[in-house]
């Protein structure tokens, strides 16, 4: 298998254990088993029929080429790729790229600053517990099952 396909495999396999996870923790609200069998009809149609059908058509899916100025100037030899340009200029200018970076996830992180949490019931000076988790709630159920088991 190349390594599209085992890309595929991997990353359905791991949509159908974490769905799986759900339903043995007992959350059915955010599982249905039709869920993991509609992803893993949907691995087994990306292994199977696409590149089957993709096969049958052959060349003759390559008969319409959609080439912009820029591809068709790429295909001449004119120019180079965006990707290129891109890591020129990166090396040529790191730290200018590092303190824009930093910039925009600083700018991404500000509003984690006005969070507010609860105290913690352990917290030294905090006298009062912390309100607890209605006992029907699945999360609830999900954390009494687990202390059960170990």
């Amino acid at each position: 298998m190349g390594t599209a396909g085992s890309a595929v495999v991997f990353a359905g396999l791991t949509v159908v254990v974490a769905l799986s996870d759900l339903s043995v923790i007992g959350i059915h609200s955010l599982i249905s088993r039709g869920l993991a069998f509609a992803v893993t009809v949907a691995v087994v149609i990306a292994l199977t029929l696409l590149p089957a059908m993709l096969g049958f058509a052959g060349m003759r899916i390559m008969k319409y080429k959609l080439l912009t100025r820029r591809m068709k100037a790429l295909e001449r030899g004119e120019g180079q790729a965006l990707g290129v340009r891109w890591a020129q200029f990166v090396t040529r200018n790191p730290v200018k790229v590092h303190a824009v970076s930093e910039a925009g996830l600083t700018l991404l992180a500000l509003p984690a600053t006005s969070l507010r949490l609860a105290p913690c019931p352990t917290t030294p000076g905090v006298h009062q517990a912390a309100p607890s988790a209605s006992p029907t709630t699945p999360s609830a159920k999900a954390s009494d099952r687990a202390s059960a088991a170990h």
